[in-house]
């Protein structure tokens, strides 16, 4: 049995907005909790990857979708790999290191490159330790701000524009807005409505 998930993370932001709108409320943010809600949602979902000693490695906002109940799940795993026990995996020439460039941690884009060089023959070690928290704040980071936190990264975000609910790329788009301090609204990663587990508001924490 599968559950219906109607939309993806940049079209519930898109979403919220005009529920916002349609309230009064012009905002230029979405509200900290909001924000801090789906983090503690998606680092549920990577923790239990993690757990499995699996990497999702094409973490965007395509790939996360909120469910009627407002739950953000992680999608599509078409390019998920199990790694080893230090975090890593082997790959080759012909081989992807992930799904998109703009969520992959430097060290992985490293690799990507040295893939580029080396022979069919040559597996080249491509460490995904701390792709998943690299990640996770990359995504969190576009929601509340609209932009990579890393200048000269390529950015995935299309959220308050129209369109068919997805996230399809290109920073002519962005909506821009600043980065919710941890006073705002009064709300911390670790307090969201008793949503919080402690290991998982710390990722967050350290994510976003």
């Amino acid at each position: 049995m599968f559950e219906w998930l109607p939309v993806t993370l940049g079209g519930w932001a898109r979403q919220r907005f005009q529920q916002l709108e349609a309230a009064g409320t012009v905002a230029d943010t979405l509200p900290w909790r909001d924000v801090a809600e789906k983090a503690l949602d998606v680092a549920r979902g990577l923790r239990h990857l993690e757990e499995h000693s699996v990497v999702h490695r094409d973490l965007k906002m395509d790939n996360v979708m909120v469910a009627s109940d407002g739950r953000a799940v992680l999608a599509d795993f078409g390019t998920a790999v199990r790694v080893r026990s230090d975090g890593s995996v082997q790959l080759r020439q012909g081989q992807s290191v992930g799904g998109n460039t703009a969520h992959l941690a430097p060290e992985v884009n490293d690799a990507a490159s040295r893939i580029a060089h080396e022979s069919h023959e040559t597996a080249v070690h491509v460490p995904y330790g701390r792709q998943s928290v690299f990640a996770l704040g990359v995504l969190m980071t576009e929601l509340a701000t609209g932009e990579h936190p890393i200048p000269g990264y390529p950015s995935s975000v299309e959220v308050r524009s129209g369109g068919n609910g997805h996230a399809t790329g290109g920073r002519g788009s962005r909506f821009a807005y600043r980065l919710p301090s941890r006073g705002d609204d009064g709300v911390n990663p670790s307090d969201c409505g008793g949503r919080a587990d402690g290991d998982v508001a710390v990722v967050v924490e350290d994510a976003v």
